[in-house]
């Protein structure tokens, strides 16, 4: 039945090279006379007919405003927008209307990317230099995006200049950037490359102290021998074969390397050592075949292969005396696919069609070698562990889409679209049908009204830990057990742009979600890799909430602002049979950003961001146990909670300023100066919460912050 369904694909596929295009083909701005040169010249990233709700499109002008450290960041530029969260501190995730950090779908040249962050997610992967257009969704999905099921995020890399040399260089406090483009063969093919590397801890070691906001009385040490850096590699080659065709290769590679060592939890009793060391990143290749059919049909053939992969290694000892506990833990994860996709577009009167089909082969690898010992000055105890385990799995996934864009009468379009997947796994296959529809009412010249439905589904699980989200957690696929997650997604949006000064946007959202998991295991830190269908657990959840944005561009003025009120909810009936706040629930989010173009070479910038605070499960009460190797020694277990979630963190805000100063050297070289200050009050925003016994007796919350008052200076040399 499976190899019936993979035929059925590549039917479809063949049809579409036949008479396709596609709406989400990344073309850059080419000259005139290239343009002349090839026929595939269209933006139809842009369509002519515009329904959805809940999509952004940016241009590297947008990320203009001055984010972490000073470095333009997409993920950061995001974070801002009403109704996306942004997790915990220093965090890229995106939190999309009651969504986690795991359903959100990355795409870079329409090739999905599975790790997104760098420096637990102080930065995205996504090197702003080397980027055209990135377009997002936090509803209203386009039947051509699937396998998430909370937004998208459609990242196009730029082509090289197919007649110049030009370029860049750029150094700052965490990083390093170099970026050339240029011409192959002049006016046919171009290469544009850029190379980023981090040396984030040598201004971020001597801060990593960390500072206690509450309940203050113990510390750590373990970044006192840490170190951590990143590097990214992005290449995109362009090749017009006459006027009908373009060839494009991509590659695109990021690495984290990141090693602790030091003692972490000292108090009376003793001393815990740790080391640790991390490694993460991605791995991409491919290749996009852009064909135009007729003056109405083009396609776009990708083949990629794309790896994102984790290992996470740690090692802790507690000593008790003369007694010493160590364990030793290696956690390799890693996603594999091979994929082929068609997308494509037809234009005809009044009409927009874009269709398309796809086949992927997934693996996830999953190995854990961990080791526990005991030792006391007479030898070993016979309590020593060690073991092995392999949980890798394959996957296929099979789909095929078609949309119709029409324009029903002036005043009136719709969107209606249809998106099928097969995913099949070892001893279960799912079948997804996702209807996606759209509306758009021209109330007037300036204001129209939308609605949209969409139908998701995500057979991937992020298996992550209950404390933080972090690099180390990993990829596995539906099972029997662990059923694929699904949302229902309801979205009205109400647009008004009465000039070119003014934009605002009202829009209301309900999500309903099926098949959510939650761990409920003890391994906060690390979850157990060939447990973890046991770990977790399936319930359903809910967000629904209201925004507004606001945009004012004038003279030399470019200033917005965003409130959103929103509710997300989880149930899970094992161990919470009522509906309970979920961990970012942040009822309340406002954003200000603010540039003023003092003089033609000078740019001032304004961030200021605030939510309610994030949420944390503590417990009702300690109940007092004899410690496992001590018997005189009493320990406190922590036993029960009123609810999940039952804490709020105090409220999170920060605001950064940075201030651009652009000239030309000697030399008639153009070169860009940038300060800036990130949490210019000093908030201690907490980065993650622990329960610990005090010194003095008891028990109080120990809330972590990691930085707080950081300047920045940057240096861009362009050529």
């Amino acid at each position: 039945m499976m190899w019936k369904h993979f035929a059925t694909v590549l039917i479809l596929l063949a049809l579409s090279t036949v008479a396709s295009a596609q709406d989400g083909r990344r073309n850059t701005r080419e000259k005139i006379d290239t343009i002349k040169s090839s026929v595939i010249i269209e933006d139809i990233r842009r369509p002519a007919v515009r329904t959805q709700t809940g999509m952004l499109k940016l241009i590297k002008d947008d990320f203009n405003f001055k984010s972490v450290l000073g470095t333009p960041d997409v993920m950061k530029t995001l974070q801002m927008l009403p109704g996306v969260a942004q997790g915990t501190e220093m965090k890229s995730d995106l939190y999309v209307r009651g969504g986690t950090g795991s359903d959100n779908l990355y795409l870079l040249d329409n090739v999905p990317v599975y790790q997104a962050g760098h420096f637990l997610g102080m930065f995205s992967v996504f090197n702003t230099e080397m980027l055209s257009t990135v377009d997002f969704y936090k509803g209203g999905f386009p039947a051509k995006f699937g396998g998430r099921t909370s937004s998208v995020v459609d990242v196009g890399i730029k082509e090289g200049d197919l007649y110049k040399t030009t370029g860049m260089f750029s150094a700052g406090v965490t990083d390093g950037r170099f970026q050339i483009e240029g011409p192959i063969r002049k006016g046919r093919s171009s290469y544009n490359i850029a190379y980023r590397h981090g040396w984030v801890e040598a201004i971020v070691k001597p801060m990593l102290n960390k500072f206690n906001v509450d309940g203050a009385y113990m510390s750590n040490d373990i970044t006192k021998d840490g170190h951590y850096g990143f590097s990214d590699l992005d290449a995109k080659v362009t090749w017009l074969l006459g006027d009908s065709d373009k060839l494009t290769f991509n590659t695109f590679l990021s690495f984290d390397y990141m090693m602790l060592s030091g003692k972490v939890g000292k108090d009376l009793m003793d001393y815990d050592k740790y080391d640790g060391n991390s490694v993460w990143g991605n791995g991409i290749l491919s290749a996009n075949w852009h064909h135009k059919v007729s003056s109405r049909t083009d396609f776009v053939a990708t083949a990629y292969f794309t790896d994102g992969i984790c290992d996470i290694y740690h090692r802790s000892e507690r000593s008790y005396g003369t007694d010493t506990r160590s364990e030793k833990d290696d956690n390799v994860s890693n996603v594999l696919d091979f994929g082929a996709k068609v997308n494509a577009v037809t234009r005809l009167k009044g009409h927009n069609l874009r269709y398309g089909a796809a086949a992927v082969f997934h693996r996830y690898g999953a190995f854990r070698s961990s080791e526990q010992h005991t030792s006391t000055s007479s030898g070993f105890f016979t309590d020593n562990i060690s073991e092995k385990i392999n949980n890798g799995r394959n996957a296929l996934d099979l789909t095929a889409y078609g949309e119709d864009e029409m324009r029903v009468a002036g005043w009136l379009s719709v969107n209606a679209g249809l998106r099928y997947q097969l995913y099949k796994v070892t001893g279960k296959a799912y079948n997804f049908l996702e209807p996606r529809t759209a509306v758009s009412f021209n109330l007037s010249r300036s204001t129209s009204l939308k609605l949209s439905y969409s139908k998701m589904n995500q057979p991937d699980h992020l298996i992550m830990s209950y404390m933080m989200d972090f690099p180390g957690n990993f990829w596995m696929p539906s099972t029997l057990r662990m059923r694929p997650m699904s949302s229902d997604q309801y979205a009205v949006e109400l647009d008004f742009r009465p000039d070119r000064v003014w934009y605002v946007n009202v829009a209301g959202f309900y999500k309903g979600m099926r098949n959510v998991s939650e761990y409920f295991g003890s391994k906060a830190r690390f979850p157990d890799q060939d447990s973890w269908e046991t770990l977790f657990t399936q319930g359903e959840g809910r967000a629904y909430g209201a925004e507004i944005y606001a945009e004012l561009r004038k003279g030399r003025f470019d200033i917005s602002g965003s409130y959103t009120l929103s509710w997300s909810e989880r149930r899970h009936e094992v161990f919470f049979p009522e509906w309970y706040l979920d961990r970012f629930d942040n009822r309340h989010k406002i954003a200000f950003n603010a540039i003023y173009k003092a003089h033609e070479l000078i740019n001032i910038y304004l961030n200021w961001t605030y939510h309610s605070g994030n949420r944390l499960t503590l417990p009702s009460y300690y109940y007092p146990v004899r410690d496992w190797h001590d018997e005189d020694l009493i320990i406190h277990d922590p036993i029960g909670a009123s609810s999940p979630n039952n804490y709020s963190f105090p409220a999170y805000h920060r605001l950064d300023v940075g201030v651009d100063f652009k000239a030309t050297s000697k030399r008639g070289r153009d070169y860009l100066v940038s300060f800036g200050c990130y949490n210019v009050y000093g908030r201690k925003n907490p980065m993650y919460a622990q329960v610990e016994e005090s010194a003095y007796g008891g028990y109080g919350l120990r809330l972590t912050s990691v930085f707080t008052v950081l300047p920045t200076i940057r240096y861009t040399l362009f050529f």
